[in-house]
């Protein structure tokens, strides 16, 4: 079973001597700065050229294989495996007979191809025509239908209309009828579209003054040598002479809040390292995490994006417990719930869980905040020095009223 969607044999043009690299397509991240080293030793795999000549491609996609002896982009080739990699049932043979229809052999035609091919019919078997109306109704309606609709649609009738009235061109992998596709250069052939292949916190979108129409994605995070081949790609050396814009997708550790601390209150240029660290720490986290740092945000107000980034990578050592109102009910957590204690249940009436919450509470300077219990048992100075300001802040407001537990 095939673990990529490309695997190609790559080679320096200009250098046979240098010998060949095979790469399979998507390249993981985790491989991805040790695959441009090579290809550098190599004398090829740079950011704004095609020096990357194919010699052999390895692919379900077999009309791919129009590329062997072309001359690649390494970042062109990564993307459009993952343009191909998201593709379902259908859209595989879609993009197949259209590619071979119009007899493509450029790598930035295939990518273009990847973002309309979807509206093409194919017929690959001809005994079942109610669903080749179907299919075809479907993708002339850019690939959905209502389900009621599709219910009523005469599927048989509307195939054999499609086959006697329009001429559909035979391909070896499937007759096609391009119902008007054009294929459209959304890619450029220098900068790649926007496309969310994982699910990532957040992307940046790079541009220069006087060229906003080149623009580079970075998604975060992103690998120091993505920034430099972007950068490359846009014809500066800095990102402070760049203009940014911050495209959020998940808040669960980028939430409104951090994000106006990186955008408003700061230079963004200035704390892109501290947010891409950020999105690190998001994309590492599971729920339950997310749900805890953003407890810890709201309640310590953090002023800074340093801020915020010492709480992100010290998440593990706060204990927090939702749900938590008072200093009882966090004593009838530590004694019922907790593990620390041997509980029975028939002492109720002789523990005072007030007093057990409030000591513990003081001992580890806990707080209750309206989300819960939090308390932080680490040992890093701006974490510890942002939660004691924040104490005195609240110990400020509150004068007068109840003191806190620390």
């Amino acid at each position: 079973m095939r673990n990529y969607v490309i695997k190609a044999v790559l080679q320096n043009v200009n250098h046979p001597e240098y010998g060949v690299i095979t790469i399979p397509f998507p390249i993981f991240p985790a491989e991805y700065d040790r695959v441009l080293k090579t290809l550098a030793t190599m004398g090829i795999g740079k950011a704004t050229e095609r020096d990357c000549l194919v010699k052999e491609i390895d692919s379900y996609y077999a009309v791919l294989e129009k590329l062997n002896d072309a001359e690649v982009n390494i970042d062109e080739l990564d993307y459009l495996a993952k343009r191909l990699d998201s593709f379902c049932v259908g859209e595989d043979s879609q993009f197949q007979c259209m590619a071979a229809k119009l007899n493509l052999s450029d790598v930035k035609d295939f990518i273009n191809l990847t973002f309309c091919s979807q509206k093409a019919t194919v017929i690959t078997d001809f005994s079942n025509l109610e669903q080749v109306g179907k299919n075809h109704c479907m993708a002339r309606n850019g690939g959905s239908m209502p389900a009621d609709q599709c219910e009523k649609l005469n599927g048989k009738m509307e195939a054999i209309r499609l086959i006697q009235q329009e001429e559909g061109t035979i391909t070896p992998y499937g007759v096609v009828y391009d119902n008007g596709m054009k294929l459209e250069s959304l890619y450029d052939g220098k900068h790649l579209p926007i496309y969310l292949y994982d699910e990532v916190p957040a992307i940046v979108v790079l541009s220069v003054e006087g060229g906003e129409e080149d623009t580079e994605t970075l998604y975060l995070p992103y690998l120091d040598s993505h920034m430099k081949r972007a950068l490359e790609r846009l014809g500066v050396s800095d990102v402070k002479d760049c203009t940014i814009e911050l495209d959020v997708l998940h808040t669960g550790y980028i939430t409104p809040m951090v994000e106006s601390l990186f955008t408003e209150l700061f230079d963004i240029k200035e704390h892109l390292d501290t947010l891409n660290r950020l999105a690190k720490c998001a994309k590492n986290s599971d729920q339950k995490q997310s749900e805890i740092f953003r407890a810890i945000i709201e309640y310590t107000q953090p002023q800074t994006p340093s801020e915020v980034l010492c709480i992100a990578e010290d998440v593990a050592m706060f204990e927090a417990v939702a749900g938590i109102k008072n200093a009882e009910g966090y004593g009838h957590y530590l004694i019922e719930e907790s593990g620390h204690f041997e509980y029975d249940s028939n002492l109720d009436d002789y523990l005072d869980f007030k007093k057990c919450g409030e000591k513990h509470m003081r001992e580890d300077c806990g707080v209750i905040t309206e989300w819960g219990y939090l308390a932080y048992q680490g040992t890093e100075p701006a974490v510890k020095a942002i939660m004691e300001r924040r104490a005195a802040q609240m110990q400020e407001d509150t004068q007068g009223m109840e003191p806190t537990m620390c």
